[in-house]
């Protein structure tokens, strides 16, 4: 649940940014297609499009930034939760200290999805000593 709010509260940025990025580049394109019509008397055909495509690769550069910078953050946040789960993963086969799978899963709002009869490691004491075991098909 917490993942899909999050791809929805990122997507929602993205496309507010790209609102806000495309308002004023149609204000823009009306002035340079006005200044375009003048700019086409006076000068050849082959000036003019390769002065459009400098400016279609600018706006590719900018866009390319601004993706870039969006897709970074996103992948910050999902590589810290691995490091997480990877991290309550260990703990619980090596018997650790520190937050377990189930202390993991319950956290992150994932324990109502595991099976009852689930072979997830459970701990057993052992004299003093807490292991994590396979329960038994």
């Amino acid at each position: 649940m917490n993942e899909t709010k999050a791809f929805r509260i990122h997507w929602n940025g993205v496309l507010r940014y790209l609102g806000d990025f495309i308002s004023p580049s149609v204000v823009s394109a009306y002035c340079f297609s006005n200044m375009e019509r003048e700019k086409a008397m006076h000068t050849q055909p082959r000036e003019s499009f390769g002065d459009y495509l400098e400016l279609l690769q600018f706006n590719m550069e900018i866009g390319m930034k601004g993706f870039a910078g969006s897709l970074t953050s996103m992948m910050d946040y999902h590589l810290g939760l691995g490091n997480e789960s990877i991290e309550a993963a260990l703990n619980t086969f090596h018997g650790k200290d520190g937050e377990d799978i189930a202390d993991y899963t319950a956290r992150r709002g994932c324990q109502g999805h595991r099976h009852p009869e689930s072979k997830m490691p459970k701990k057993k004491e052992e004299g003093g000593m807490i292991r994590s075991v396979y329960s038994a098909p």
